[in-house]
Formats: C-alpha cells, sequence, structure tokens
C-alpha cells in the first residue's frame, strides 16, 4: 500500500492506492498536480482562477474547460437533487455571512453563520443561460458561482477514477471521499 499526503483546496489531502507497483507509484505521484490543476480552475479565493474570471464578467458569454463545464453540470445536479438547498449560485450569500476568504485566512474556524431565511439568491443556477454546444455560460449581473465541496467531491472522485487504473484507490479531499477497485 502507497500513502500520499498534501494540501490543497485549502485542506487536507490523502491518496492511498494498494498496489505498489511502479504505475502505482507514478500515478500517486501525480495526485498532487491534479489537485493543482482543478484548484486554479475551480477555486473562488485565486484570483486568477476560471471561476474568479467568469465571476467578474457579468453579462458576458463565457467559453469555460471541460472541467469546469463537468463541474458545472455536477452542481446542476445537485441544486435539482436538493431542491435548491445545494446551489453554485450562493456566493453573494456566503460572501454576506462571512465566509470571504478561505478557511486558512479567516482568523477563528470557530465561527457560525447562518443564512437568513429572507437572504437573496439572485438565480436558481438552473436558471443561469448556457450553451452545451460551445460550453458558453452566461452569468446575470449580481450572480456569482461557487462550487464549494461541489468541486473537491468531483475533484476527489476524478483523482480515485485515474488511480484505480493501476490499482484499488482511495482518495481523502478533506472530507470528501471516494474509493474505487478497478
Amino acid at each position: 500500500m502507497l500513502k500520499l499526503k498534501f494540501r490543497a483546496m485549502g485542506c487536507q489531502m490523502e491518496a492511498i492506492t494498494a498496489s505498489e507497483s511502479d504505475h502505482a507509484r507514478e500515478l500517486l505521484g501525480k495526485v498532487p498536480g491534479w489537485f493543482q490543476e482543478w484548484e486554479q480552475i475551480l477555486s473562488r479565493f485565486l484570483p486568477d482562477s476560471e471561476l474568479t474570471q467568469l465571476n467578474f464578467h457579468p453579462e458576458k458569454p463565457v467559453r469555460v474547460s471541460e472541467t469546469f463545464w463537468e463541474v458545472f453540470c455536477a452542481a446542476l445536479d445537485m441544486e435539482k437533487e436538493s431542491g435548491g438547498l445545494v446551489s453554485p449560485a450562493l456566493l453573494n450569500a456566503m460572501v454576506a455571512i462571512g465566509y470571504d476568504r478561505s478557511f486558512e485566512e479567516l482568523a477563528s474556524n470557530n465561527w457560525i453563520a447562518w443564512l437568513e431565511p429572507d437572504m437573496p439568491i439572485q438565480l436558481p443556477a438552473s436558471e443561469i443561460t448556457t450553451d452545451p454546444a460551445t460550453k458558453v455560460i452566461f452569468l446575470p449581473y449580481g450572480t456569482q458561482l461557487d462550487f464549494g465541496g461541489i468541486a473537491k467531491g468531483w475533484a476527489a472522485n476524478k483523482a480515485v477514477e485515474r488511480l484505480s487504473v493501476a490499482s484499488s484507490a482511495m482518495v481523502n479531499a478533506g472530507g470528501d471521499i471516494a474509493i474505487k477497485n478497478p
């Protein structure tokens, strides 16, 4: 068994393969780079991330990467499945309650904030204008996205999928755990 611990997406990560083969070792070594690549696309805390760039260009059509599109679609599915409780269109509300920087940068992780029942959400993410053929997203003014845990869960699943070509694998992305046998 091989284990690798590293930090990414603002939390502790761990990847494990059941095999100690050269192929498993090679793939395991790539995991931090995969997370770094995904974070560069999906983080709202990086000023040059793809997500930040989309949020800074309301009312303009923006063509997004395949990775971004995949996570956006997963977020829309979660919004639908949860009846709107989980939504990528909650960034403005998250900032309003004080979650305006990563957990690492918050003065204390002992804060608790609640969304007020009447706190306005500009628009359900499912109503954001998109063009699936070209992977273009058009954010209305006042709507900003945050993928949060959806992105970490997606990344854990994607990483374990890639690792499992060599052996059984497990990825713990700050509590979002994915396990797969080849």
